[in-house]
């Protein structure tokens, strides 16, 4: 009598880190086949107004000084929390999580899990930047702060700190560079600033995210308007910009990286015209711009007048690009580098030590400084790759 062979059953898919069926994928992206959202178009979205979740008692806001990408710990990846490198990876959630979010976090019962990103978050009132996910469901968008090390339940290092129905959101502006996101809701009544620093993560979640509104059943619609920030002669950076007669706009690189000062990373932004490199402290949502910081001897503190509570800025130190002596690159930080910088007069050296989120970053900054520098002495740009940092510090 003959046998009939019988297949195997499946394998369940698994994750390649661990080996478990944690990671869910909702593979499903909705609006336009493509996801695009062009700056200066309209989209419909939806009025509730939101729900801030204040911190308990004991609790402080865990402010960011650092680079923003602390805390994390031994099972962070396998909480696949890294900013993917394609955007359908923003749509994968670990079923942990998505089970805290369903429990948790989501108000409806009906509500669904759309997209998420680590992500640093600035918010009005609260001083500097602090490491939050934030969460699109169908029906909001939700800030949840990183409050500990990234281990162990979600309830233990996750702490809701804002809700905005999607109806309510009115406006979203693409920062400079696109390096960050300012999301307005209920006519301007709150806002917050997301800060990515990486321009390929940033428009991301900005097509994500419209993706998921322009979804949304017409009884929730609103419209909301998207921007991308431009440098006007009413911008904050304006006056730091050097310009001729011509009708040309004025040549610049702007940057947000991080100013590495022993163990320690601030969040500092990089501005390098065609003569003159600045270090700027910004205030991403302007909570700071009735008490700016006290200028120093020789700083200079300029703010734009906006119509909407917007970014201040103080320049806290600048060079010359004539004083630019040579570049240090490392091979096993291969998103650090040191500007170095030779003042004549004084025979005196100095340096920013900066770190920029990803090498691309790097790349750019040196092809964009060595065109005015090579310009201006007609010799090559002198970059030093060492080994590691240990060798400099």
């Amino acid at each position: 009598m003959g046998t009939m062979p019988i297949s195997p059953p499946e394998s369940p898919a698994v994750c390649p880190n661990c080996g478990s069926d944690h990671v869910v994928l909702l593979a499903v992206s909705r609006g336009t086949p493509n996801g695009e959202q062009r700056p200066g178009e309209r989209f419909p979205a939806p009025s509730q107004s939101p729900s801030a979740v204040h911190d308990p008692p004991g609790h402080s806001n865990h402010t960011s000084s650092a680079p923003s990408q602390a805390p994390v710990s031994h099972d962070h990846h396998s909480w696949s929390l890294s900013p993917p490198s394609e955007r359908c990876g923003l749509r994968s959630v670990d079923h942990r999580l998505r089970l805290f979010l369903d429990v948790e976090v989501f108000t409806d019962a009906q509500e669904e899990f759309q997209c998420c990103l680590k992500v640093p978050v600035a918010l009005p009132g609260h001083p500097g930047e602090f490491l939050c996910l934030v969460v699109v469901s169908d029906h909001r968008l939700y800030v949840l702060k990183v409050t500990g090390e990234i281990c162990g339940p979600p309830a233990s290092w996750l702490q809701l700190t804002l809700a905005v129905p999607l109806q309510d959101l009115s406006s979203i502006e693409l920062g400079l560079a696109g390096q960050s996101l300012w999301l307005e809701w209920a006519a301007g009544a709150g806002s917050c600033v997301l800060l990515p620093r990486d321009a390929k993560h940033c428009r991301a979640f900005l097509e994500e995210l419209a993706d998921v509104l322009q979804s949304l059943p017409p009884t929730r619609r609103s419209s909301v308007s998207t921007t991308e920030e431009e440098v006007t002669p009413k911008h904050r950076l304006w006056p730091l910009l050097e310009r001729d007669s011509s009708s040309e706009p004025p040549r610049f690189f702007y940057l947000r990286v991080f100013l590495v000062e022993g163990p320690a990373a601030c969040p500092v932004s990089l501005l390098l015209t065609l003569c003159t490199l600045y270090l700027l402290d910004e205030d991403p949502t302007g909570s700071q711009a009735e008490h700016p910081p006290p200028a120093v001897s020789g700083e200079v503190s300029v703010k734009a007048p906006p119509s909407r509570p917007g970014p201040s800025v103080r320049v806290r130190e600048q060079q010359p690009l004539s004083s630019l002596s040579s570049v240090l690159l490392y091979r096993v930080a291969p998103e650090d580098l040191r500007l170095v910088f030779y003042d004549e007069v004084s025979r005196l050296e100095s340096f920013w030590a900066l770190r920029v989120v990803c090498p691309e970053q790097l790349t750019a900054l040196l092809a964009w400084i060595r065109e005015p520098w090579e310009e201006l002495f007609s010799i090559g740009l002198r970059t030093v790759t060492q080994e590691g940092l240990e060798l400099v510090q």
